[in-house]
């Protein structure tokens, strides 16, 4: 029992033990596939294939390649968020937080760097797309209010724009791991937390 538990913790978020083995392969491959080439240039046949099954198997499990591609992005971007949003708790100083938010991100790539990828990569496509419980689960939202507790500790400019300062960070943070993921750099990713994160308190600083 303790050894399952245990499994089931280190599973990603978009798999469960309750799933059969089919429905996991399909999930692990076509997430994948969808990071590497992007959805319009994957089929089903490519990730049927890929996963060792036949067509047949995953639409017994999703209705379509579309719907297979917005369950991965909601189960990986939740997962995400939450992560980030319990790696960098309220209590802490901002510049702490900042800190531990680049740390989570990059650990997260480290362990799963398709997952993080697939996000970044269709977030315009698939977000307006998401259920309202997951929009509530902003990245930007989450990023705004770590810096808002900036703002009220001297730490981030009370002129600053708080949207924009957002978006520049989950940006930046989007646009390395892409780079990591097609090696431009040289991995782990969590060995560039300290500079990304000096860098990204330099852009914040009032």
């Amino acid at each position: 029992m303790a050894a399952a538990s245990k499994l089931r913790r280190e599973l990603p978020a978009y798999l469960s033990l309750d799933d059969p083995m089919s429905k996991r392969m399909i999930l692990q491959s076509a997430l994948r596939l969808f990071a590497e080439q992007g959805i319009h240039a994957v089929t089903v046949r490519d990730i049927a294939k890929d996963a060792g099954y036949t067509n047949p198997a995953l639409f017994k499990f999703f209705d379509s390649k579309d719907s297979l591609a917005l369950f991965l992005f909601e189960q990986c971007y939740v997962d995400l968020y939450e992560r980030l949003a319990a790696g960098a708790p309220a209590t802490l100083h901002f510049t702490k937080r900042l800190k531990l938010v680049v740390e989570v991100f990059l650990d997260r790539f480290d362990d799963d760097a398709a997952s993080v990828l697939f996000v970044q990569e269709h977030l315009r496509a698939l977000w307006p797309r998401v259920s309202r419980k997951t929009r509530a689960r902003s990245l930007v939202g989450l990023i705004r209010n770590i810096l808002s507790s900036g703002v009220e500790e001297g730490a981030v400019s009370a002129d600053a724009n708080l949207d924009l300062l957002g978006a520049s960070i989950v940006g930046t943070l989007a646009q390395f791991a892409r780079l990591l993921y097609f090696g431009e750099f040289k991995k782990p990713a969590s060995k560039y937390a300290v500079e990304i994160a000096a860098m990204l308190h330099r852009i914040t600083a009032p």
